[in-house]
């Protein structure tokens, strides 16, 4: 064996340690933002339309329960899972109270909401509470600890989803998250949201375009929504991507020419005239004339063409009226047949228009060609045309499979069903193309993001997201399921067993709060998981198959809603 240099190995040892420390007590030092909680609802805006306070607000839980009864002008719930609710019984005039009505926060003053300026959040309120002090600004978490002294000029929001504030100090604006961390210091001119879109759309990143005055004018630059600064303000004009992933992109203009980066390196210099992003390429203008790079700036396509037209996967470029299609590669496709080109969302096909003014779907070296005069990709194979002046549908497979006859056609989101229109009425096609039978106009709603129910006062039928029919018992937990006995609904366990006999004449299932809508002679009421009649039978609504939603004896307008509806009893205030 051979003999260890103890005096060389220890040093070395100690540098590791120490470099692992580092890295440690960096990664626990860095604050990173949050997400705006999608917490589940515990309670709901209640306002009134009947009794002696029509117009006012108060609050109930997810149970039904009135927790705070309608006598206020406003109500704000800003964590829709916590009991904190601000009231209002006039302009500018809030309070602060718990589900026990009592008072909370009392130790501040002047306290409001924080507005969130949320892209995709239905409550556009923060969890936190904004209090005015000597004329300054403080903020408290929704559990009433003060995570910022009273010393802004201004405490608000930028548009977008996350939990960070933007503060004012000085004059000058800067940012911190929810418990209080800075992560811009205050020496900006300006801070504002570099998304078009919600964060959780696309599953793009927000981040921020930072502001400052100069000797030379106003300058912009970038920074993520840690604090992290990318790029430095010194730019005439900075615009983040809408591109998915963990990489920002950001275009940046000085003196009038444009440049790309990625993160904090520079991929195309300021020197183009327009940079415009089509999907999975930067479109580039040199000279008067177009080209194509990649996102890491690799030239695909010289600047050659006098116009252009982005498709979703593809791009037509023009030159002396002549129209040359390229994927994202630089390849050619089409070899300047067609007219015009766009692409399908389904990236195997592409739509083009002949020199005819014929559409057609092309896949490779096959054709979907009917003389359509327009056609849109539906779903597998299958594309919606119109044609003779009415829609049907066509596919690759077997050509013409619903004869153009109909008024209108397109498919349900999130499913493989179309549902297709006419003066008559509505009929729906499952993902094969065969009609799914149904006696009669229905409504149609989703359960759970997995089963649809279709139904009207005379049938009940249960599909999934590709129109075929299902057991709904097989498919869903629920506490009870609708049965049809003589003409009448009530309500069985999985096991079979009868919970609430058959006498009603139309039924809802149990929606996400556990109450399912019955309704006998004309009126609607509630039945709760006990299966007990929560609601009376006393809500009338003019249309036959219009199925409210109940939480107790309160009606939501939809699953988004914030807002829970006292109706008078007749049920048709607001109500068609």
């Amino acid at each position: 064996m051979k003999n260890i240099n103890f005096k060389i190995l220890i040093p070395i040892i100690l540098l590791i340690v120490i470099a692992i420390l580092g890295f440690i007590f960096f990664k626990m030092g860095k604050k990173v933002a949050k997400v705006n909680p999608v917490n589940p609802r515990k309670y709901f805006i209640l306002q009134s339309q009947s009794g002696n306070n029509p117009g006012k607000e108060g609050v109930i839980d997810k149970d039904g329960n009135v927790i705070l009864e309608p006598i206020y002008d406003t109500v704000v719930i800003p964590d829709l899972s916590e009991p904190v609710f601000v009231v209002s019984d006039g302009e500018n005039n809030f309070k602060l109270l718990n589900d026990k009505k009592e008072e909370i926060f009392k130790g501040f003053n002047n306290k409001e909401p924080v507005i969130g300026n949320s892209k995709n959040v239905n409550n556009n309120y923060r969890a936190a509470i904004k209090y005015k002090k000597d004329g300054k600004f403080g903020l408290l978490n929704i559990k009433g600890k003060e995570i910022l002294k009273p010393i802004y000029e201004e405490i608000t929001t930028v548009e977008d989803d996350t939990q960070n504030y933007k503060v004012k100090k000085d004059g000058k604006f800067g940012l911190v998250d929810d418990e209080g961390n800075t992560l811009l210091n205050p020496e900006f001119s300006d801070i504002k949201s570099a998304n078009k879109t919600a964060w959780n759309e696309f599953s793009v990143k927000p981040g921020y375009i930072i502001s400052k005055i100069t000797n030379k004018g106003p300058v912009e630059g970038f920074s993520d929504i840690n604090g992290n600064i990318l790029i430095s303000p010194k730019y005439e004009d900075v615009e983040k991507l809408e591109i998915p992933g963990d990489d920002y992109y950001m275009f940046v203009q000085d003196a009038g020419k444009k440049g790309l980066y990625k993160n904090t390196k520079q991929i195309l210099p300021t020197t183009y005239q327009e940079l415009s992003y089509s999907k999975k390429n930067i479109i580039i203008k040199k000279d008067g004339k177009y080209g194509m790079t990649t996102l890491d700036g690799k030239e695909v396509i010289s600047p050659r063409f006098t116009s252009y037209n982005p498709q979703d996967n593809f791009v037509a470029f023009t030159d002396a009226d002549k129209e040359y299609v390229y994927d994202e590669h630089g390849n050619q496709v089409g070899k300047g047949v067609y007219k015009i080109i766009s692409s399908a969302s389904n990236k195997n096909y592409i739509i083009v228009e002949n020199y005819s003014g014929e559409r057609m779907a092309v896949n490779g070296d096959k054709q979907l060609n009917e003389g359509f005069i327009d056609i849109t990709y539906a779903f597998d194979d299958k594309f919606i045309f119109f044609k003779n002046d009415k829609y049907g549908v066509a596919s690759f497979s077997k050509g013409i499979e619903v004869k153009e006859s109909y008024d209108y056609i397109t498919p349900i989101q999130g499913t493989k069903i179309l549902e297709a229109r006419t003066k008559k009425g509505v009929e729906l096609y499952d993902k094969d193309l065969n009609k799914i039978q149904f006696n009669g106009e229905f409504t149609l709603d989703t359960l759970k993001n997995k089963v649809m129910v279709m139904q009207n006062d005379k049938e009940r039928k249960y599909i999934n997201l590709d129109g075929k029919e299902v057991d709904v018992v097989k498919e869903l937990d629920l506490p009870a399921y609708p049965f049809k006995e003589n003409g009448k609904y009530g309500f069985k366990k999985k096991s079979g067993e009868v919970v609430v006999k058959a006498e009603y004449d139309m039924v809802s299932d149990f929606n996400e709060y556990n109450f399912a809508s019955v309704k006998k002679n004309g009126k609607w009421g509630s039945i709760n998981s006990k299966f007990e009649l929560d609601s009376k039978l006393t809500y009338d609504f003019n249309s036959s198959n219009l199925v409210p939603k109940f939480i107790g004896k309160y009606i939501i307008d939809d699953e988004n809603s914030l807002f829970a509806i006292d109706l008078p009893k007749d049920g048709k205030e607001g109500k068609d």
